[in-house]
């Protein structure tokens, strides 16, 4: 989703692009912790179905956004 949200951030304000570069560094970090532990607490199975629904609001969030974006114009 990262490259996605980054084309929508290249028509935004300046500096939209360099705080979506950190917050993904952070996110990347904290999802990386959470999933192992998380993979511990729940399983392995629960997990991937927990990253399986994060990337697919994602892709719903995406298409909001873009909705949006197109109707700005």
């Amino acid at each position: 989703p990262f490259p996605l949200g980054i084309s929508l951030a290249n028509r935004s304000p300046a500096g939209t692009v360099t705080w979506a570069w950190a917050i993904n560094g952070i996110f990347t970090v904290a999802g990386g912790l959470a999933a192992a532990v998380l993979s511990l607490l729940v399983g392995y199975r629960l997990t991937i179905a927990i990253g399986l629904l994060t990337y697919m609001a994602a892709a719903v969030l995406f298409a909001a956004a873009r909705r949006k974006d197109s109707a700005g114009r």
